[in-house]
């Protein structure tokens, strides 16, 4: 880690990409020496993983929405709609509406 680091001023970028190109977080490690079953990082994939968990977690959707960067719900409809389906009814209040 000090080697990596030897050399840098507070506050440089310790990895330096140009983050208008697409999947920065696979470049990083685009060189790396990784065994074969690793599965290959895609930053959109690990976004729409990293989206799917918030859902599942009850976290208000304004929340989600914020802290993804989403502008509307459409995306997290088409993401909800691949999760796997559960009992609503556990989830409402006194396990069910009136």
């Amino acid at each position: 880690m000090l080697a990596g680091i030897g050399g840098l001023s507070p506050g440089d970028a310790v990895i330096k990409l140009d983050r208008d190109k697409s999947n920065p977080a696979a470049r990083v490690i685009a060189d790396a020496q990784l065994f074969d079953d690793v599965p290959k990082v895609d930053m959109r994939r690990l976004r729409t993983t990293w989206i799917t968990w918030l859902v599942t977690e009850r976290i208000p959707l304004d929340i989600i929405l914020s802290a993804s960067g989403l502008t509307s719900a459409r995306t997290l409809i088409d993401m909800i709609a691949t999760l796997p389906s559960t009992n609503t009814t556990e989830l409402l209040r006194d396990g069910g509406a009136s």
